[in-house]
């Protein structure tokens, strides 16, 4: 985090980005990132995973965004924020996109653009057999990850991603 630091410093302006996705083992992780621009160069620095998994309100959330933008004393350059579409995080009142402009002026909301392409994918793949046998089997690899009996599912993912990956 120091590299960060002292790198961040430099910059005249950052943004955050966050993104929450559950694991494998049912846990739910907030990804993290910082863009900046130094020497008319955009960067991006991805700061780590936190575990949300008991707490996934926009208060808790908040409370991360401002750890992370203290720690790296960029208090003052905070003009942007960029997440999902969902109410804890995009909401204009009570989310945390509302709650981060609240204490940073300046930090605009932009809807992330990835997560509209997902969106865009993932209904895409609906209408594909094969792609929804393979996702639907990593699905289960989840749900029953905590489980012994995995040989079955194991062995039904390797055949199907197998022969997704003999198709033109």
């Amino acid at each position: 985090m120091d590299h960060n630091k002292s790198v961040i410093k430099k910059a005249p302006f950052v943004s955050i980005a966050l993104d929450e996705t559950t694991d494998v083992a049912n846990l739910s992780q907030l990804s993290t990132v910082v863009r900046y621009v130094l020497d008319g160069i955009s960067q991006e620095r991805f700061l780590g995973f936190f575990d949300v998994t008991s707490e996934r309100i926009a208060d808790a959330l908040l409370k991360i965004v401002c750890d992370i933008i203290s720690s790296l004393e960029c208090d003052f350059k905070l003009v942007a924020q960029s997440y999902d579409g969902t109410a804890i995080m995009a909401g204009h009142l009570g989310g945390l996109q509302a709650k981060v402009k609240e204490k940073f002026k300046h930090a605009i909301f932009v809807h992330c653009i990835t997560q509209r392409l997902t969106f865009v994918l993932s209904r895409s793949i609906d209408n594909i057999k094969d792609c929804k046998v393979l996702f639907s089997t990593l699905s289960g690899l989840a749900i029953q990850s905590h489980r012994k009996e995995l040989a079955p599912w194991t062995s039904s993912f390797k055949k199907g991603f197998q022969k997704l990956l003999r198709r033109d």
